[in-house]
């Protein structure tokens, strides 16, 4: 009966490297197939450091620094991706849809990231008007000549922008607070207060801002 062969001891350390060796392939193949996709669709390659060209431009290039963005610059202030973008420049070449609005197609900024521009995504606050307040929007469209649906509308027309502001200005001055107003005209303290500092401006180049006040009074 022959003996049994001695068996070598297993090399624990070669085999970490080999599933090393599998898996740095494996990773390679789907960034390289990844790139590819993302190139026959017209966007930039994401890649990985070691094996992408893209990325390597940025490392030979002396002017850009670790700590900057490869493509705008700016400063990284979070830690270093692989790409070398930051987050902005990468979801800007990624949703190239956000850089205008999906609503009226006004160009956004890189930063943007809903796809909307300020007057479609803050949308207005729910009116809450109460008789007293109801029957001044009312006097003041007919002393102004515009309807009281404009006066409570997202409208950024000349005339519902100063209509506006004689509402605000009359019921601040019955002592109602900013934050009051703005539940009445469905917006918030910040946007009153602006009204209301404009108020000057507005009279200037409008005497009939200037009459109606003074009817109101």
């Amino acid at each position: 009966m022959s003996a049994r062969p001695a068996y070598a001891p297993a090399d624990n350390a070669a085999l970490r490297y080999a599933d090393f060796c599998d898996f740095r392939d494996m990773a390679r193949g789907s960034a390289k197939l990844r790139d590819s996709i993302l190139i026959s669709r017209g966007l930039p390659p994401l890649g990985m450091p070691h094996i992408n060209d893209n990325v390597k431009r940025v490392a030979s290039n002396p002017r850009v620094s670790k700590h900057q963005c490869a493509d705008c610059g700016g400063a990284l202030n979070v830690r270093r991706n692989k790409t070398g973008r930051c987050i902005h420049c990468v979801r800007a070449f990624l949703h190239p849809n956000t850089k205008r609005c999906s609503v009226c197609q006004v160009g956004l900024d890189r930063k943007n990231a809903s796809g909307l521009c300020a007057e479609h995504r803050i949308r207005l606050r729910e009116t809450k008007l109460d008789n007293p307040t109801r029957a001044l929007v009312k006097k003041v469209s007919q002393l102004m000549n515009i309807s009281a649906e404009d006066v409570l509308s997202r409208s950024h027309e000349t005339a519902a922008v100063e209509a506006r502001c004689v509402v605000a200005s009359v019921l601040r001055r019955r002592g109602q607070s900013l934050q009051k107003i703005g539940r009445r005209l469905g917006r918030d303290h910040s946007s009153i207060k602006h009204l209301i500092d404009n108020l000057p401006k507005y009279a200037a180049r409008n005497p009939l801002v200037t009459e109606t006040l003074e009817k109101l009074a």
